[in-house]
């Protein structure tokens, strides 16, 4: 990879500055702003970063994997907490038509008892 030129002196972007986080010159290593930083060649650092990166995506990965893993869970619960819904409407619905039935046939019965009371008055 190509490496840039240092805007202030013109020289070769060889070094990491760890402190700013910020690539720099030998140059600008010695200058008063950089005094008692640490700093790494370019290609060690890179490295490191890359390893850092990859961690974190690794560490990504999983927390992904185990959001995806809950989810799936979750969702399986839904459509078990929606099938013992419909089976329980279903089971009032037809709790409901017997108690109807059986009111009903007890209205049939009282209005034929009122009919018998009322012919033989």
């Amino acid at each position: 990879a190509a490496v840039g030129l240092c805007p202030e002196h013109d020289e070769k972007l060889k070094l990491f500055c760890v402190t700013d986080q910020q690539l720099t010159c030998i140059i600008c290593r010695d200058c008063e702003r950089h005094e008692g930083h640490r700093f790494k060649p370019v290609k060690e650092a890179a490295a490191s970063l890359r390893k850092e990166l990859e961690a974190l995506l690794e560490k990504d990965s999983c927390d992904i994997s185990a959001v995806e893993h809950l989810a799936k869970s979750q969702n399986e619960e839904i459509r078990k907490s929606k099938e013992k819904a419909e089976q329980l409407r279903i089971q009032i619905g037809s709790q409901f038509q017997e108690m109807h039935q059986f009111l009903k046939k007890r209205e049939d019965e009282i209005m034929n008892e009122i009919l018998q009371i009322l012919r033989v008055s």
